[in-house]
């Protein structure tokens, strides 16, 4: 009786250690899903804030690529001209004659141009070959109005008379047209076109008769001196 009695004891002895074995084991397993989920979670916000990073990284690096190409623009622009160029502008001198007008040179952009020269060619009502005019400078800068030249130019209600200027620099030719009419009032009226040389559909400056030429910006009062040829 008593050995049973023993052999009972071991049995159930045995059992409670089996199940607490799988109890503890249990335990140990969920401890551990609970670690490597608090691990995942960690490194994934890790992640998420590393990927959060590189992003604004790329972004940064970018806008300093693009601050970068403006830059080099900007600095490629001031060797090359840009997308600069120049215009005539004609203001009659008051109460003079014969008549007479002051021809001023504009650069129209923010940058200079280099190697500069002009031809202008001046048709006085039937006189087909008209005067011609040459000019050059070594620098055109964005500044106020450069003084040219003073010129006569005939007009009257009888007929028109056609100014063409052709200009020349580093970064292109251009043609210019200006037009002068008296009007009913005994007034000079102008209208300007003026086109690249490449293009005369690409109107850079179209005005009518009476308009005023398009503002033009000044970014730069270093004046420029010229050479004139008549």
């Amino acid at each position: 009786m008593s050995l049973y009695f023993s052999s009972q004891v071991f049995v159930v002895l045995a059992l409670i250690s089996s199940v607490l074995t799988v109890l503890f084991g249990a335990a140990a397993t969920s401890q551990k899903n609970r670690e490597d989920e608090k691990l995942r979670k960690t490194h994934q916000a890790e992640l998420l804030a590393k990927s959060d990073q590189v992003a604004e990284l790329n972004t940064q690096i970018i806008a300093l690529q693009g601050e970068g190409m403006r830059e080099l623009q900007h600095q490629t622009s001031l060797l090359t001209g840009g997308s600069s160029f120049p215009i005539m502008s004609f203001t009659q001198k008051p109460d003079h004659l014969p008549m007479t007008f002051f021809m001023e040179l504009w650069v129209r952009g923010r940058y200079p141009l280099r190697d500069f020269s002009y031809r202008a060619t001046i048709s006085h009502g039937d006189n087909s070959r008209g005067c011609e005019i040459r000019g050059e400078a070594q620098t055109l800068r964005p500044s106020t109005p450069i003084s040219v030249r003073e010129v006569p130019i005939e007009v009257s209600q009888a007929h028109e008379t056609t100014v063409r200027m052709r200009y020349f620099a580093n970064n292109g030719v251009w043609h210019q047209t200006t037009v002068f009419r008296m009007n009913g009032d005994s007034e000079v009226e102008m209208k300007t076109t003026l086109h690249p040389d490449h293009d005369a559909t690409m109107l850079l400056v179209n005005t009518d008769f009476g308009e005023p030429l398009p503002t033009i910006l000044l970014s730069d009062r270093e004046a420029t001196k010229y050479r004139n040829e008549n």
